[in-house]
This record gives structure tokens, C-alpha cells and sequence, in this order.
């Protein structure tokens, strides 16, 4: 958690150009939601495996009052 926004950093095949990658929230792992809105890029470095690391955060923060929610990283190929 960054500032109090929860962030998600992971690594990304820059040669797996058709698979999409997405974030999806929930609060009881049921039904799953993605909403390109909900999230920002953070952050993006190359390295030098053929990879990026990206780091998405959410754009609203998390306050005290908020109910517990889960996140996943969905990837889907064609």
C-alpha cells in the first residue's frame, strides 16, 4: 500500500503483445469486476530479460471504514 491506495507490482512479457492483463477487485471473491477507471499505471521499467515491471495502483484510497477486499491480476490470451 502506497499512501493509502493499494498498489500491485508485477512483470510483463513485452513479446506477449496479444495477451491482455487486467485487475480485478472484489469483496468476496464470488464475482470478480474490472474497470480500466478503477487503476492507474504507476510506474513502468524495462529490464533486460525481455520483461517490464509495472506497478497499477488503485485510484481510490483505502480509508478504515472500508470493507476487506480482495485483488487479482487476470491474464487472458487469444
Amino acid at each position: 500500500m502506497l499512501d493509502n491506495y493499494v498498489t500491485l507490482t508485477f512483470q510483463q512479457n513485452r513479446a506477449a503483445e496479444s495477451a491482455t492483463l487486467s485487475l480485478e477487485i472484489r469483496e468476496d471473491l464470488i464475482k470478480w469486476t474490472s474497470d480500466p477507471a478503477d487503476t492507474v499505471e504507476w510506474s513502468r521499467s524495462a529490464n533486460d530479460n525481455g520483461t517490464d515491471t509495472v506497478a497499477v495502483r488503485f485510484t481510490e484510497s483505502v480509508r478504515s471504514e472500508d470493507n476487506q477486499r480482495y485483488v487479482r491480476l487476470r491474464g487472458v490470451s487469444p
